[in-house]
């Protein structure tokens, strides 16, 4: 699973895009944190390195890296304040963290 996780975030540094209107840190189960910032970047923290690539938001999805190349990463904003998408590591799910 991490693995997966690993490949998934690797595939997901090489895209960027725009995007803006969504905050907050979120981190999965295997410790992997995305820190969305307002400007349309999130920072991936992930096995003591970080990297910024781009992130666009409709509605309720946000879609990270270049909708123009694949992959791209969607989640999806759901009531709980929790984000779920699945990627190449199957479903992912980010709790936000304080």
């Amino acid at each position: 699973m991490l693995v997966r996780v690993i490949y998934l975030t690797v595939a997901l540094l090489l895209f960027t895009g725009c995007g803006q209107g969504f905050s907050g840190d979120y981190q999965d189960a295997v410790g992997v944190k995305y820190s969305f910032q307002n400007d349309g970047k999130v920072t991936i923290h992930m096995l003591g390195t970080e990297r910024v690539v781009s992130f666009t938001r409709e509605g309720r999805v946000l879609k990270i890296g270049n909708p123009q190349e694949k992959p791209t990463l969607t989640l999806n904003i759901l009531d709980d304040g929790s984000l779920q998408g699945e990627g190449l590591a199957g479903i992912l799910h980010l709790k936000k963290v304080d």
